[in-house]
């Protein structure tokens, strides 16, 4: 290992560790500052140039650079950084009398029954988002003014070029989606809608109605909170991976103030600590998010230790959640919902998430669309919270609030990356039941195919990832075709 190699791992282990011990409720206040700080010189152009002749590319050179180069701008904004997640864990809301945490709102949002106390609710989380933005919006200003100023034309350019990603190719594909699934969506949305959102007319549906309904209360019958763990143990020994004896996983499930309502998956030492954080909080949810982050912790907990530190903790984030989707999609299988839970009755739940999958993926296309827009310099900032609110709109048939114009915007363009996933999670998913049939989560070859792509790490992208799988391109295709011939 390089010394430049040593040095990005030792930022990485305190890196990371910050990112859960603050997520997870364990700190007060965020200090990545000192962590930047303590490592001040590895993040310029010269530790990047450095790099380019000290790191072999079987070693992830380019990967490497890229994070080095991006983190200049990151090691820039840390102060600013640390100043707005210290301000967010601080941040209340009134709630039916009560100061809570404006963490716990979204909980509080998708709990809620009643529109109004829920319109109430989100009132509230967008008033307290309101004195956040001119901070996010700092955060946003300085990392375009330091694209320009390292040559680049736009922040889309720079992640573009760096990244080696054609972001105008995915919003292609991603364009297909909107145009073709079009009819079955509004179908859907509205057949639920009125299932499920009694008193909220087309015109009505909000943001946090979509939040109520995809809590799904009147599934929770189907997941019992007692079975969340063991349920995903069993059907891991059943393929032959002994994950719950397995030291490099913690689980972190515990109830905290300030935990974060977003489960995660936090990556310290890879392969040899890898947390899991999860707020419970009911139902389908909960086994929907535990299984995805478990997803993440499985690739990292089962990456080979011998492998570079650019293929452990870096390279291209599409296939860590492509991974975690493909364990995250066993909550959404019938077939495991009864070999796992004993739940033979669960078509109707099958047929709501199907659906939800699909708000969602039109939502995240929606999404990068409007990161296009406000990545890309034509547009000034203060433009951009009405196109964000119509973009996201026009997509869902749902309003969308223009105050989350940048609290809804996971940096360098990381919606890319869970839309490439979703491509490559059906190749993978598909690739599985192709070989071991469709209980394939019983199957120990099933097991030792998910172990050896999870022993690789993220040296592959997901490109490779797929032709691994037996494909030979990721496209929106097979995604389109499913809910064409279920409008059938």
């Amino acid at each position: 290992m390089t010394d430049i190699e040593k040095r990005l791992e030792a930022f990485l282990n305190e890196f990371e560790r910050e990112g859960y011990e603050t997520g997870a409720g364990l700190k007060d206040e965020a200090d990545f500052t000192s962590i930047y700080e303590r490592h001040a010189g590895l993040f310029s152009h010269e530790t990047a140039a450095a790099a380019r002749g000290a790191v072999p590319e079987e070693r992830g050179c380019g990967t490497l650079v890229a994070f080095l180069t991006v983190n200049i701008i990151d090691n820039a904004l840390k102060e600013a950084m640390d100043d707005l997640i210290t301000a967010e864990l601080k941040a209340t809301i009134q709630a039916n009398g009560k100061e809570v945490p404006l963490r716990q709102a979204q909980i509080l949002i998708s709990n809620e029954p009643d529109p109004a106390a829920r319109r109430a609710l989100d009132s509230a989380r967008l008033a307290a988002q309101r004195k956040l933005n001119p901070q996010y919006a700092v955060l946003q200003r300085r990392s375009h003014l330091m694209a320009l100023d390292m040559g680049y034309s736009s922040y889309t350019d720079f992640f573009q070029k760096l990244e080696g990603l054609d972001l105008s190719v995915l919003k292609a594909h991603t364009q297909k989606l909107l145009d073709e699934t079009a009819g079955v969506y509004e179908e859907l949305l509205n057949r639920y809608r009125n299932a499920l959102l009694p008193g909220v007319s087309a015109a009505d549906l909000e943001q946090c109605d979509m939040a109520f309904m995809r809590r799904a209360s009147h599934f929770d019958d189907l997941f019992p909170a007692k079975e969340l763990v063991s349920s995903a143990w069993k059907t891991l020994a059943a393929m032959g991976v002994d994950a719950a004896d397995n030291p490099n996983i913690r689980l972190d499930i515990e109830r905290r103030e300030n935990k974060s309502p977003r489960a995660f998956c936090s990556p310290v030492r890879v392969p040899h600590e890898v947390y899991l954080v999860i707020m419970p909080h009911g139902g389908a949810d909960d086994y929907n998010s535990f299984l995805h982050e478990l997803g993440h912790a499985l690739h990292f907990a089962y990456a080979d230790p011998a492998l570079p530190v650019a293929h452990r903790f870096l390279g291209d984030n599409s296939v860590t959640e492509a991974h975690a989707m493909t364990i995250e999609y066993l909550s959404y299988c019938g077939p495991w919902l009864e070999w796992a839970l004993g739940k033979s009755e669960s078509r109707e739940y099958l047929e709501f998430m199907d659906f939800f999958e699909l708000y969602m993926l039109r939502r995240y296309s929606a999404k990068l669309h409007y990161e296009l827009a406000l990545h890309g310099g034509e547009y000034g900032l203060g433009e951009c919270a009405g196109i964000y609110a119509d973009t996201l709109t026009r997509a869902t048939s749902v309003q969308y609030n223009p105050d989350d114009y940048l609290r809804d915007v996971d940096p360098h363009f990381y919606c890319a990356r869970y839309l490439r996933a979703w491509m490559l999670r059906r190749q993978i998913v598909s690739a599985l039941e192709q070989k071991f049939g469709g209980t394939w989560f019983t199957e120990p070859g099933a097991g030792r195919m998910l172990h050896e792509l999870w022993s690789l790490g993220q040296k592959d992208n997901a490109e490779a990832v797929s032709a691994r799988a037996g494909f030979h391109e990721l496209n929106m295709d097979a995604i389109i075709a499913h809910y064409k011939a279920s409008r059938k």
